[in-house]
């Protein structure tokens, strides 16, 4: 992996061309091990891994990171920075939901775990029609998080949401 011409830095060969025209690039992968995600990892400064809070899903949450880790030793590689893992699809409701994250927290440390998405019809909704959730339901828990919920305030004192995630990034 010396040679920076292999299939597996095209992306970072890619993004380096266009690095003056933006501030911010984000890739969004589906979990796996392929040529695809190896090379999105590789072109990565940063890495947030979003997740249902299931068992399998965190099986493949915990795979991301340890193939991200592994790329540091690669000559010329620097693997991207852990930002943390994001529960998405989040539920109070059920009692694995908060069981999972329990599991994940003790796994990645409290620290890595991002405040969560909440499960929102809204965010379907708004798919089904063309729409960004923004433009949709500006003020869905999606987008605002829990209020007062002190369950799943992690350390960052915060009950998630996407306006969270973005002032995170």
């Amino acid at each position: 992996m010396s040679d920076q011409t292999m299939r597996e830095f095209m992306i970072a060969n890619k993004l380096s061309e266009a690095e003056d025209m933006y501030d911010l690039v984000v890739i969004d992968q589906a979990p796996g091990s392929d040529l695809l995600q190896i090379g999105s990892l590789i072109a990565s400064d940063s890495l947030i891994v979003p997740s249902r809070m299931d068992q399998l899903a965190l099986d493949s949450v915990l795979e991301i990171i340890t193939s991200a880790r592994a790329l540091g030793k690669y000559p010329n590689v620097d693997p991207p920075q852990l930002i943390g893992v994001l529960p998405n699809e989040f539920d109070l409701v059920t009692r694995e939901t908060l069981q999972n994250v329990e599991r994940l927290q003790k796994a990645v440390g409290n620290a890595l775990v991002l405040p969560p998405i909440p499960r929102d019809t809204s965010v379907r909704e708004a798919s089904s029609r063309g729409m960004t959730l923004w433009e949709y339901a500006p003020s869905s828990r999606a987008i605002v998080g829990y209020e007062n919920e002190s369950r799943i305030v992690n350390s960052l004192g915060r009950v998630g949401g996407c306006l969270h995630l973005c002032e995170i990034v």
